[in-house]
């Protein structure tokens, strides 16, 4: 845990280059390495939060996702408060975050953890609908394992819910499979509803 937390203090404080591509549509698009908490636009994450995961689950009844669920209402404000629990462990040093912009507007966003010198655990990936299907979420996933961030990162994991079919289906594409020895971790979201997967080099 001590090399992680060096590690991490390290890559924060010497990472300065972007990095860009094109994306699907022939656009460039920026992902940003945050500093500093005042990087991280709260008002528009949190909305592509919302709006990222409403649109992820738009067919699933919302008792499916939460018992507590009674209205749109209440997954906003879920998201909402998954936000600023992201938000504060960002703030304690314990995430990377990462944001993609398309000029001066933020499109998408992921937050990662260390495991160890080769693994990673994504904790969110958000990518405003708008922009969905355009190759940013993928960009943002394999951010983590880039030369600008950790070459020497060799698996990335996730836990997504099993609900949410699109979700996995896109992991599925970019190389995620099934990884069921994944020690579960405390996690905003029941962790019974969440299936663990796993990209591996």
């Amino acid at each position: 845990m001590k090399y992680v937390f060096a590690l991490f203090l390290a890559v924060a404080g010497a990472l300065c280059s972007d990095q860009f591509f094109l994306d699907k549509e022939g656009e460039e698009v920026r992902i940003v390495v945050v500093r500093a908490p005042g990087e991280i636009a709260a008002d528009v994450g949190k909305r592509i939060l919302a709006a990222s995961f409403m649109t992820a689950y738009e067919d699933v009844p919302l008792v499916e996702l939460n018992p507590e669920f009674k209205s749109i209402g209440d997954v906003r404000r879920f998201y909402h408060d998954y936000f600023d629990s992201e938000f504060a462990h960002y703030q304690h040093g314990s995430l990377i975050w990462v944001q993609a912009f398309l000029g001066d507007t933020l499109v998408g966003w992921a937050t990662f953890e260390l495991e160890d010198e080769t693994h990673a655990y994504m904790n969110l990936l958000a990518v405003d609908p708008s922009y969905q299907n355009r190759g940013i979420g993928k960009r943002l996933v394999f951010s983590i394992c880039s030369e600008e961030l950790f070459p020497t990162i060799e698996a990335i994991n996730v836990l997504i819910r099993k609900v949410n079919l699109s979700g996995l289906q896109f992991y599925e594409r970019i190389g995620f499979r099934d990884a069921p020895d994944y020690q579960a971790k405390d996690n905003f979201v029941d962790n019974t509803l969440l299936a663990p997967i796993r990209w591996e080099k």
